[in-house]
Formats: C-alpha cells, structure tokens, sequence
C-alpha cells in the first residue's frame, strides 16, 4: 500500500544536519513545505550558529571554577582531586598543576586553603 510507506530525507550541511521522515501520502505537501521553509531554517541557523560557537569557546581554568564557587559548589570543602574529577564532568581536562594554581589564586581573595602540604581543601569564605 504505497499510503504507508515511509520515507526519510536526509540532507547535510557543512555546520549541521537535518531529517525528515514522512509516509508516502505526505511527500508532495512535505516537499513544498520544506522548499518554502529551507532559506528561513538556513538563515535562522545561521544566527546561532555563532553563539554555539562562542559557548564552546575556551574558557580558563579560573572561569569555570568561580562558576563552581556561584553554583555554591564550593560551599563544602573539596581537595584538588574531586576539583579534577568536577571539571571532567563538565567536560574539561585541565591537568592536576593548573587547577592547582588556579586554586591557589582564588584562594587569597574568595575561597579559604586549608590543610597541609599535598593535602590542601579548598572552601569558600563567608
């Protein structure tokens, strides 16, 4: 019954991709639709484009971490290791060094260092 067969249109673009699917009985009205709708989904995505870029931009170690500290993250004490361990899960991979000096930067201003020597916590002053 050609009223039930399913169709998939596919289409790629250098930045994104798009996907379609329709039964048969549909195909003329989809493909109208999508011809008249195409240079406004096109100019639509290219303005957000350039926004999803700047959010994957770079950001410093020191930046995600006074994110941490506004999400209250910092409100009990946490070693570099489970600093680490946050900012993976977040999905950046700064090593060991660096999360330590920027650590120890916000350190003298917004959070408090305790503990000894290779066994220092970190937690935000009140």
């Amino acid at each position: 019954m050609p009223s039930q067969l399913k169709f998939v249109f596919r289409e790629t673009f250098p930045s994104y991709s798009l996907e379609v699917e329709f039964t048969g009985s549909e195909i003329d009205e989809i493909m109208e639709q999508y011809s008249e709708a195409m240079p406004r989904l096109h100019e639509t995505i290219r303005q957000y484009i350039p926004l999803i870029r700047s959010a994957k931009k770079k950001l410093t170690c020191i930046e995600l971490l006074l994110r941490l500290i506004e999400e209250f993250w910092f409100d009990e004490a946490r070693r570099l290791s489970e600093t680490q361990l946050k900012l993976q899960q977040l999905g950046f991979n700064f090593d060991k060094s660096t999360i330590a000096h920027a650590l120890r930067n916000l350190s003298k201003s917004i959070l408090y260092r305790g503990g000894t020597r290779r066994n220092f916590h970190y937690i935000r002053r009140r």
